[in-house]
């Protein structure tokens, strides 16, 4: 029997950022401090999701909770500052290109 020898820890955090810079940063310090070695945010952008789920209603909702592209640099220093590595869960084409730049 192959025993793992170590478990990867990963905080989603996803949206629970309330749409707040400081938020993020602080999340991402209290999963590094906690034990976590990653933390992991969902990328969307809200006209492409509520299209591809059939629900142009919650389109404002899911606008709320959008990354501003402008953040990702930051919280990828925060992330590296605090000795954990940072994902994303994408859900459109747009988010997949966004990861691979």
């Amino acid at each position: 029997m192959h025993i793992m020898e170590k478990v990867l820890v990963v905080a989603e955090i996803g949206s629970n950022w309330d749409c707040n810079l400081y938020r993020i940063q602080r999340l991402i310090w209290l999963a590094a401090h906690s034990g976590a070695d990653m933390v992991k945010f969902q990328l969307f952008r809200a006209a492409s999701l509520s299209e591809r789920r059939h629900a142009p209603e919650l389109f404002s909702a899911y606008h709320t909770y959008e990354l501003p592209d402008a953040w990702f640099g930051r919280m990828e220093r925060w992330a590296k500052d605090e000795g954990v590595g940072l994902a994303m869960s994408v859900y459109d084409q747009w988010g997949v290109d966004t990861v691979l730049e």
